[in-house]
């Protein structure tokens, strides 16, 4: 059995944003092990399948001694491949190339990251979604008309933060305030995203399930979509030239802190 490894335990966008990596070599009948911090062990009921299996960081698998290694580089052998996307940053593998496309690039399928959206079939938990819908006051996120803010970053593992500085103008629309809760999962809030007139939020992991929306013309026709620097200090070197070339839909409204 040829065993693929990867390692991006957490960034659920960079999970998105990769996950045609993890196909490629599912394709070519490799078995993917990817684990994942335990706050997202549920992603395997909406990604995972016989050859691309989502397992918990802390369980044993093939390849291990390589993951809690300092490895920075693939380890390529007859029957196994370690990718450490979460070091590409350090990688000579991926040496200059952006954070996110060197991932790609460390992976040796550069060519892959222009069509990476294609590559993602999220399966709908339509339950959860309407769950959700209520918990969030939304009786039916196709027909209501609102705005949705969201100013949480960072993975649900200690690093999760919300940046005070992402808000909008005035406005006589409903503001539907994005919350985290735990019960739920980022692939629940499919219909509400995809409803809204406007979407405001950081560079996170929500950008990147709206390009897929976009991408699979789920999202409103008609929709605005403000992306902010989460970054105050340097959000133009950093917070947005990282994500250069990552997404299709050109309708994105960068703002910048005023």
């Amino acid at each position: 059995m040829k065993t693929c490894l990867i390692n991006q335990p957490a960034g659920l966008g960079d999970i998105m944003y990769t996950y045609a990596i993890a196909a490629m070599y599912a394709s070519q009948r490799y078995t993917v092990v990817w684990p994942v911090i335990r706050q997202y062990e549920w992603i395997q009921e909406y990604l995972g399948s016989a050859s691309i299996q989502f397992v918990s960081q802390g369980s044993s698998f093939v390849g291990k001694q390589f993951y809690d290694a300092d490895i920075y580089d693939p380890v390529v052998t007859d029957h196994f491949v370690y990718l450490p996307l979460c070091h590409s940053s350090r990688s000579m593998a991926a040496a200059g190339e952006p954070l996110l496309f060197g991932k790609y690039v460390l992976s040796g399928c550069p060519e892959l990251a222009s069509s990476w959206p294609k590559f993602l079939s999220i399966r709908r938990n339509m339950e959860r979604e309407e769950r959700l819908s209520k918990a969030l006051c939304l009786s039916s996120p196709a027909v209501e008309r609102y705005i949705y803010h969201n100013s949480l970053i960072g993975s649900p593992d200690g690093n999760m933060q919300t940046l005070a500085h992402i808000t909008i103008p005035p406005t006589s629309s409903r503001v539907v305030e994005h919350q985290y809760m735990p019960e739920f999962t980022l692939f629940d809030y499919i219909p509400i995203l995809s409803g809204a007139l406007e979407i405001h939020t950081p560079n996170t992991s929500m950008c990147f399930l709206v390009d897929y929306l976009v991408q699979n013309k789920l999202a409103l026709p008609s929709q605005k979509r403000y992306m902010y620097a989460r970054d105050l200090v340097n959000p133009i070197n950093f917070d947005f030239r990282y994500l250069e070339g990552c997404f299709f839909d050109k309708n994105w409204t960068f703002v910048l802190p005023s």
